[in-house]
C-alpha cells in the first residue's frame, strides 16, 4: 500500500477523534499508528505489504495499551469535556414529532444526527429541544422549557 494512504487515512481518524467523535482516545492512538506507518513506508519502499500492516498492528495495540488509560484519566481529571460531550446544552429542532421515548433524526452542524426524546413531553416538527447528553451517535433531548 502507498505510503501517503496510510499518512491521510490516519489523519482522518485523528480529525475524527477529535472533532466528532467520543471515542475515548482509541482512534487518537490508531491514528497516529497509521500516520507512523505511512512515514516508515515512505523510508522502505520496498518493504512487503505484511510488514506495514504488521507495523500498524503493533503499534495500535501497543500505544492504545500503554497510553490511552493515562491520557483518558489526565483529561477526566482536568475536567476537560471530551469533544462530544461539548454538545451538551445546544439547541436543536427534531424534523418530525417527537413523543417521549422515540427515537428521529436531526441536521445538527452540517450532519445528520439520531436524536431520543428523554424528556416526558412530545417534541414537535420544528420545536426547539435542548441536548442533554449525548449516546455514542445519538444525542438526547428534552424539549426546551419557556425562558430558556
Amino acid at each position: 500500500m502507498a505510503w501517503w494512504i496510510w499518512v491521510i487515512g490516519g489523519v482522518l481518524l485523528l480529525a475524527t477523534e477529535l472533532t466528532f467523535v467520543s471515542a475515548e482516545f482509541y482512534l487518537l492512538f490508531v491514528g497516529a499508528a497509521a500516520v507512523v506507518t505511512g512515514l516508515a513506508t515512505a523510508l522502505c519502499p520496498d518493504c512487503p505489504i505484511w510488514a506495514s500492516w504488521s507495523l500498524f498492528i503493533v503499534l495500535a495495540l501497543v500505544s492504545v495499551k500503554l497510553f490511552r488509560r493515562p491520557l483518558a484519566e489526565r483529561f477526566r481529571v482536568t475536567g476537560i469535556k471530551p469533544p462530544a460531550q461539548a454538545l451538551i446544552g445546544h439547541v436543536v429542532s427534531p424534523e418530525t414529532d417527537l413523543l417521549p421515548g422515540h427515537d428521529g433524526r436531526v441536521e445538527f452542524r452540517g450532519a445528520s444526527w439520531g436524536i431520543r426524546n428523554t424528556g416526558e413531553q412530545t417534541i414537535p416538527a420544528g420545536g426547539r429541544a435542548r441536548i442533554t447528553a449525548v449516546d455514542g451517535l445519538t444525542l438526547n433531548i428534552e424539549l426546551e422549557q419557556a425562558g430558556n
